[in-house]
């Protein structure tokens, strides 16, 4: 027990632990928030009167505060939450009602849209009080979308919206945009908007993008090849419109992509660029508070220029808090540093906590801080080169510990070359950094400025070709792994349990920690076995699309009338998660599995026919340019379950719904509903 005294340092992580499991239940529990408020001020009564009694300082009684504060912040992450939820809120009324909206960032041009940022207010459905929301705007790109600037106010009719259920597994984009602090996404036609003027308010986050828009717009003078202005934009101020797809791939696939990401390896530069400089005229001994401002002024003027993204605002604020732990001479533990900029944070924005980003940086900090000095400490080198790349080694290995499970769950891939390209990419993403801020400081298109970008220029085209060259060895990449969350829970608590034999030196959590392992191997084994007895057909939810899907026992036919490069995005996860082998594309209107029938009716062949008997069929599917009622269907068919795929018309999808309503014939709609799945699992 002795060994748990550390805690009594690290007050923040005592903190932490109840507001993570506040803003988990107050997420996935569906509980009044006045439950949580209850809670919330009776606990911090209880707190209260403990400071105040006269049992304070008395070891008896100390674990009555503990367990008041641990549900006072618990109970205040969970409101916070549930409150963050509530305001994720789209009109669904759909009656036409103008809804007013104002760009709060700068447009970003795509190649067939504008994409804005927008922030309005709207009467909820109750009609009993107003909202404010953000909201994510595609609008059509045309001469006057693409004159829209920051603070215009645009208005447009609210049955625009539309909620189209997803496949299973597949990449939620809502959910992705909340954890952002976005309600949603729409996309408005052309004619479908207007811009009504401009209020003159321009945020301070839209006058951040402008700045990066201007030094952009510098670099760009210089001639940079368009990859390498590419890199150098993601790199260095956040911004990865101008990468092409293929750079993009390559640097994930060789385990680089988090160069691109203005994150904590980039801020860290920064902040040791200026703490270099500031040593050359003020000796780390005096001026401390002085040295303090002038840090944190460098630190969130770079955090301002890159657009406040939230790797960057997290990278700043964990080492604003080392910054200010330094100018007033203490030495506080890295944990609880790390602890701290997490607690504020998600006091904030308590959506961060499943934020994929907000989630691998913690988590790369963690492991990093964690394994890399027992890692080092396993080899000593005496050169100045094998030392340096032994730690670089170390840094990229331990990062991969913590981020692994997650990154297998998100991105199911892992580059086998992490460590090769870490090598590469490290050092020469300093440089890059280094220079580009040189540049940046230079008058415009100066002698010493071209000299700078001709090295530069070099420098990227080096990463470039390194990254190309790891990315074509041969078993670089491991693609298509299928990791579940019990997959996650079962190697983390492996992590954790090794962590803490580390630590404490008990072999009880040695062996605690291989028992983990060996029980997600057994596992993952019995699951797979379990799902190689499964048969399984799907029509799935892709946007004008007719998209059949039949896979178990070693087959997977596919049916559709789009490209397999369209389908797959939408439907690779849930083959991985299913273990389903390779697609292969087949024409085919009658599918059977477990001895149900299933009948995908596609033209009007079978219109105005007189059958003898009719076809029995379990499942029968409407797809395509059908244009069949539901009295003309009963004639021909004898069915159990009618489907409409996403490949008919809004018209006739909606005369269907009523016909079979009316009718009381079961359906299934698939956008309106989801992808149908129909199951058999034979022993």
């Amino acid at each position: 027990m002795r060994s748990f005294l550390f805690l009594h340092k690290m007050p923040f992580v005592r903190l932490l632990l109840p507001l993570l499991l506040g803003i988990v239940c107050g997420k996935y529990l569906d509980c009044p928030e006045m439950v949580s408020v209850l809670v919330c001020v009776f606990s911090s009564l209880l707190c209260f009167s403990f400071l105040l009694s006269s049992v304070r300082g008395s070891y008896r009684y100390d674990w009555t505060f503990g367990v008041s504060l641990f549900l006072f912040v618990a109970s205040l992450g969970a409101m916070l939450a549930e409150r963050e939820v509530s305001s994720f809120w789209m009109p669904r009324n759909g009656d036409g009602v103008l809804l007013l909206s104002e760009v709060v960032e700068v447009p970003e041009e795509k190649p067939s849209t504008v994409k804005c940022l927008v922030s309005m207010s709207c009467r909820d459905s109750g009609g009993t009080s107003d909202r404010d929301c953000l909201l994510l705007l595609y609008v059509r790109k045309d001469s006057v979308s693409k004159s829209l600037r920051c603070g215009d106010v645009l208005a447009f009719p609210d049955n625009l919206f539309r909620e189209s259920k997803l496949n299973p597994e597949e990449f939620d984009y809502a959910t992705y945009l909340r954890s952002q602090g976005i309600s949603g996404s729409l996309y408005l036609p052309a004619g479908k908007w207007k811009r009504l003027g401009s209020v003159g308010r321009i945020s301070l986050k839209a006058h951040a993008m402008e700045v990066r828009r201007l030094l952009l717009s510098k670099l760009s003078k210089y001639g940079f090849a368009e990859e390498e202005f590419g890199v150098l934009s993601a790199m260095v101020l956040g911004c990865r419109e101008y990468m092409d797809v293929e750079t993009k791939e390559s640097y994930a696939r060789t385990g680089a992509s988090h160069i691109l990401a203005v994150s904590g390896l980039h801020v860290g530069v920064v902040f040791f660029v200026f703490s270099f400089i500031l040593n050359l005229f003020w000796p780390p001994g005096r001026w401390k508070l002085f040295r303090a401002v002038l840090l944190l002024l460098a630190l969130w003027t770079y955090a301002f220029v890159t657009g406040l993204p939230s790797s960057v605002v997290r990278s700043s604020v964990m080492l604003s808090f080392v910054c200010i732990g330094m100018s007033i001479g203490r030495k506080s533990s890295i944990y609880n540093t790390v602890a701290a900029s997490a607690f504020f944070m998600l006091l904030c924005h308590p959506s961060y906590l499943f934020d994929v980003s907000f989630q691998l940086s913690f988590a790369a900090v963690l492991s990093i801080v964690f394994f890399q000095p027992r890692i080092h400490s396993v080899f000593t080198f005496d050169g100045w080169l094998p030392e340096k790349l032994w730690s670089l080694f170390s840094v990229s290995l331990a990062a991969q510990i913590g981020t692994l499970p997650i990154s297998l769950f998100y991105f199911h891939q892992f580059a086998n070359y992490f460590w090769l390209s870490g090598f590469v990419v490290v050092p020469l993403s300093a440089v890059i950094i280094y220079l580009t801020i040189f540049l940046m400081v230079l008058p415009e298109l100066s002698l010493v400025g071209e000299l700078v970008s001709d090295v530069l220029n070099v420098v990227l085209k080096v990463m470039n070709v390194s990254v190309r060259i790891i990315e074509s060895m041969p078993c670089a990449t491991i693609s298509d792994v299928g990791f579940g969350r019990m997959d996650v829970f079962l190697v983390f608590l492996a992590i954790l349990l090794f962590s803490s034999y580390l630590v404490l030196r008990s072999s009880r959590l040695l062996y605690l920690s291989m028992t983990s392992l060996l029980f997600y191997l057994c596992y993952s084994v019995c699951l797979k076995y379990d799902k190689s007895k499964e048969e399984m057909f799907a029509v799935y939810n892709i946007k004008n699309a007719s998209v059949l899907n039949c896979f178990g026992r070693g087959r997977n036919y596919v049916t559709s009338n789009v490209p397999m490069e369209m389908v797959r995005p939408h439907v690779s996860n849930f083959w991985m998660e299913k273990n389903a082998t390779m697609p292969e594309c087949c024409d085919r209107d009658y599918f059977e599995i477990g001895g149900r029938r299933i009948f995908c009716l596609r033209d009007s062949s079978f219109k105005n026919k007189e059958a003898g008997r009719l076809m029995n069929v379990d499942v029968l599917v409407l797809s395509g340019n059908v244009d069949y009622s539901v009295a003309e269907i009963n004639s021909i068919f004898e069915y159990g379950l009618l489907v409409f795929d996403s490949s008919i018309s809004r018209k006739y999808r909606s005369r269907l719904r009523k016909e079979c309503e009316g009718s009381n014939v079961k359906f299934h709609d698939v956008v309106e509903s989801g992808a149908f799945l129909m199951e058999s699992h034979n022993e």
